[in-house]
């Protein structure tokens, strides 16, 4: 939707367009932490970070998106996450990361 529309959307109280305009800005990063991540506050551990990164690259493999580099990478997460977040690993991408790392 371009800039006009979008206004005209807003002007007019389209929640669903904006909505969907929303839903689709999400970057790669925020489909990652979304299918691959799962918090799990009863636990003390954490997805360390060589892990973490590994993690992310099997995500990339699965769904067909290029890995950003790593600097890249734990930039975006640092906009994403706090320390201490307490990750664990989730669904296909847990398992080709396991797979593949042992």
């Amino acid at each position: 939707m371009q800039g006009s529309k979008l206004e005209a959307a807003v002007a007019h109280g389209d929640d669903r367009t904006l909505l969907r305009r929303a839903i689709v800005a999400q970057s790669p990063f925020d489909q990652f932490l979304r299918e691959a991540t799962y918090r799990d506050h009863a636990s003390d551990s954490t997805i360390d970070g060589d892990a973490f990164y590994g993690l992310y690259t099997s995500w990339c493999y699965i769904s067909q998106n290029t890995p950003q580099p790593q600097h890249v990478f734990w930039e975006a997460m640092g906009q994403r996450i706090s320390p201490g977040n307490r990750l664990h690993m989730k669904g296909p991408a847990a398992t080709d990361y396991l797979l593949n790392s042992y």
